[in-house]
């Protein structure tokens, strides 16, 4: 982490997303580019975004500190609206990856539904 060029500290928790849902196998070869040769790196970003609010939720944090209003290419407000709504950009990708599940999977298995996260670290 560079202080200099830390503007939002919520930003911190986001790229701790990008880490966290990377295959581990993949997880060393991440840059400060966070950018992997043959990996849909679009879908990462879904991912943590999804990794992010939820991780809001459970420290208790205002989303806004991570979805400010400096971010996400002008798009946060509609980020944070989706979320209101319940519809979690990035949710599925973290289903596939065993990390939590949306509601139909959740009800099947009794497992407690995002954004919940059944493990904060992908395999």
């Amino acid at each position: 982490m560079d202080d200099a060029k830390l503007t939002y500290p919520g930003d911190l928790l986001h790229e701790a997303g990008h880490i966290a849902v990377c295959q581990n196998d993949l997880r060393s070869n991440l840059n400060d580019e966070v950018a992997l040769p043959d990996v849909n790196m679009d879908a990462i970003e879904a991912q943590a975004i999804a990794w992010s609010y939820a991780t809001c939720m459970y420290l208790g944090l205002d989303p806004t500190v991570v979805f400010h209003a400096g971010g996400y290419k002008g798009r946060s407000e509609g980020l944070l609206l989706n979320f209101r709504l319940g519809v979690y950009v990035g949710v599925n990708g973290l289903q596939e990856a065993g990390m939590a599940a949306t509601e139909p999977t959740a009800g099947k298995s009794g497992t407690p539904v995002y954004p919940h996260m059944l493990k904060w670290l992908r395999d």
